[in-house]
């Protein structure tokens, strides 16, 4: 395989040190770019056994950024929150000719877009990975149709819509996510959060606002909620629900796989509506149809269970 990496050194970032989370951030960003090269030459390695050309790359774009807006074709995507001046945008590119993807790169208005696309008759390797290191509270979207995608430590919303791989989501603010064929992970969310699973499972700890969430085939399972309302399905797998703090109303069911809901300890009354075709349906909770909280549990195919959550 024949490697070309030109490298932009990125300019030094000005201000007062900060320790502790600047060198976590750091670190991350580095270990975010290692994997990033690291999966596009496995990609490489898998799909194509002639000359690849591979070019790395690092820049900086100075101004104010409140959004990122990143689209990609085929590679992974890492956004890590954290920095402390200006936006650091390392990206690693891949072809099996000499052609590489087109892409277009402008901090216009607020708004950092990265967007790559392959020639659409071009059969061999064309990957671009980005990885982007961004302030805090800074809006990140991302379209990716082949590719990981992580966003970590940003504190702002985030949308995204991959294709074919695994969605992790982490300190973070409201979010939106879909996934094709991939499992997302959504962890510590200050905001509402909707998720959709084609073929993948759904996990959740610790989501402040209204939670969504829609598995066609794998299961849900959510802990440290403090959701006032929450809406989940499963197909194909189970889904499991744990509270931290008392909910409005749980609407939660599966076709095939058990139910379990987990509230606070001595909790309730709660107007609990629990059905099951096939199985068993046990609550532990206190329950009165005038209650103004509600659960409903629903499995086609399934235990249903609802009571408090331990420990």
């Amino acid at each position: 395989m024949t490697a070309l990496a030109p490298t932009v050194t990125a300019p030094g970032v000005r201000g007062a040190p900060r320790t502790g989370r600047t060198a976590w951030t750091a670190v991350g960003l580095v270990l975010a770019a290692v994997i990033v090269a690291i999966w596009i030459v496995a990609v490489v390695h898998q799909q194509f056994n002639g000359s690849v050309i591979v070019r790395s790359a690092t820049q900086t774009f100075s101004g104010e950024v409140t959004r990122v807006d990143i689209s990609v074709t085929d590679g992974p995507v890492a956004v890590q929150g954290g920095a402390l001046g200006p936006v650091r945008v390392f990206t690693t590119a891949s072809s099996s000719s000499t052609v590489l993807p087109t892409d277009i790169e402008h901090l216009r208005k607020g708004t950092l877009t990265l967007r790559s696309t392959c020639p659409g008759t071009w059969a061999g390797i064309c990957t671009r990975g980005y990885v982007v290191h961004v302030p805090d509270h800074v809006a990140v979207s991302v379209t990716d149709r082949t590719g990981p995608v992580e966003v970590i430590g940003t504190g702002g919303d985030v949308t995204v819509d991959a294709g074919d791989g695994p969605v992790r989501l982490q300190q973070v603010g409201a979010v939106k996510a879909t996934s094709g064929t991939g499992s997302i992970t959504v962890i510590q969310a200050t905001g509402s959060v909707s998720l959709t699973a084609a073929n993948g499972p759904i996990t959740v700890a610790g989501v402040a606002g209204a939670f969504t969430a829609d598995a066609a085939t794998g299961s849900v399972t959510a802990t440290g909620l403090s959701s006032p309302t929450t809406a989940v399905s499963a197909d194909d797998g189970d889904v499991i629900l744990r509270y931290d703090s008392v909910p409005t109303r749980v609407v939660a069911s599966s076709g095939t796989g058990a139910v379990n809901v987990a509230v606070p300890p001595g909790s309730g009354p709660y107007d609990v509506q629990t059905t099951a075709v096939t199985g068993r349906t046990v609550s532990a909770v206190p329950s009165d149809p005038a209650a103004d909280d509600v659960i409903q549990a629903t499995s086609a195919n399934g235990d249903v269970t609802v009571g408090f959550a331990s420990g």
